[in-house]
């Protein structure tokens, strides 16, 4: 598909109303272009491998597919619209006890090692919605021990939380499952991981739920309901409190705080945010890539802007040396057809001492994410599902 004409069609339905069909196909190509750049940094993630290369390769590759379509304006209400797309989140390369977000700058030499965990992170969006994806591969070495007990944790809790996709699901189910899974391999889900659901612009919605709350952490419940767009996430690690900090300080990836103002004063800093602003109004964006446009304006303008919270950090977050964490990350529509899987490649093989037992969690991995087939007129996001969402 190229020079995609339309959004026109979204007139009339809400934002995220899964009965649209434009909607649907803008959700299913941003997974299928998350996809296709996941595949290729894991493609190119071997011994040697410089891990900014790796994230620089796998923003283009997203790029590739999302430069082509789309490209005619849309009319909505008398005026002509540009069609955004692009990245939604920079593609992040986090390799054993770091949880997330390690994006690093050019001049960053971390290069990758035989027997690094490594978790690649990236998202794609057209129109502003969403494909996101998290993949754990074990660079130049079988992926055995207490490597494995972590990742396989994570593969089935995500496989089964797929599964809890259901209307009706309270979402106290998630964290539930989750512990289980954890004690099955001896690992625990790490604190701050949340699933939480998508809206068009929205990276972070109204409905999350914590994969480990913190001990007094407020939880708003809710209900799986048809329509939902979800980012289930499940994320284990080797240490035993599954804690991880962000002590360092160290940020490479940044998002527009859209709900703070404030008049900047130095002309750097209105330079800066002006770029960001232009460059990525709602979405995060890697620091790499304002250094490329500005130099070291960047480094200066970022400090007036920070210091009046005008962006949201993603702090780099680690556990102890020594530790090993995993991470899977996929987006699911929730359709009366059931659950639409987007995003998430075949795992890599494992070998694990430990086994799964739990019955509740053997019987949920056995179900399909498709409800029985009936007869009678598909709906929007129904169509052409087959052969999809099951893994």
């Amino acid at each position: 598909m190229s020079d995609t004409e339309s959004s026109s069609g979204d007139e009339g339905f809400a934002d995220n109303d899964l009965n649209n069909p434009d909607i649907v196909t803008k959700y299913r190509m941003a997974g299928e272009f998350a996809n296709y750049a996941l595949q290729a940094v894991i493609a190119e993630a071997r011994v040697g491998s410089r891990v900014v290369d790796l994230c620089k390769l796998g923003d283009a590759k997203i790029l590739e597919k999302t430069e082509p379509v789309f490209n005619k304006p849309v009319v909505i209400k008398g005026e002509k619209v540009k069609v955004e797309k692009g990245v939604a989140f920079p593609t992040s390369i986090s390799v054993n006890n770091v949880l997330s977000f390690f994006s690093p700058s050019e001049s960053d030499d971390t290069v990758l090692q035989e027997g690094d965990v490594a978790k690649i992170e990236l998202a794609a969006h057209i129109d502003g919605y969403i494909g996101s994806v998290t993949h754990t591969i074990v660079i130049g070495a079988p992926a055995t021990g207490r490597r494995a007990d972590a990742i396989l944790a994570a593969q089935n809790a995500l496989e089964a939380s797929l599964r809890l996709l259901r209307p009706g699901t309270k979402s106290e189910e998630f964290f539930k499952l989750a512990k289980k899974v954890g004690a099955a391999y001896g690992v625990t889900p790490v604190e701050g991981v949340k699933t939480h659901s998508f809206k068009r612009f929205v990276i972070e919605a109204s409905k999350e739920v914590p994969i480990k709350p913190k001990v007094d952490e407020k939880l708003d419940s809710f209900e799986v309901e048809e329509g939902d767009v979800f980012s289930v996430e499940m994320a284990f690690t080797t240490g035993e409190d599954g804690k991880c900090s962000g002590k360092d300080g160290i940020v490479n990836v940044y998002r527009r705080a859209v709900d703070v103002t404030y008049m900047l004063k130095m002309k750097a800093s209105r330079q800066v945010f002006s770029e960001i602003n232009t460059a990525s109004p709602v979405f995060a964006f890697n620091l790499r890539n304002l250094e490329s446009k500005l130099g070291a304006v960047s480094k200066l303008g970022l400090k007036e802007i920070n210091e009046h919270q005008l962006l949201h950090p993603y702090l780099v977050l680690v556990d102890k040396p020594g530790e090993f964490i995993a991470s899977f990350k996929a987006t699911c529509l929730v359709l009366s057809s059931g659950v639409l899987r987007l995003t998430g490649l075949p795992y890599q093989a494992v070998e694990s001492e430990k086994k799964l037992e739990d019955a509740d969690v053997l019987k949920l991995l056995s179900t399909s994410l498709k409800k029985n087939k009936k007869k009678g007129k598909k709906k929007a996001g129904e169509k052409a599902e087959e052969g999809e969402g099951d893994e």
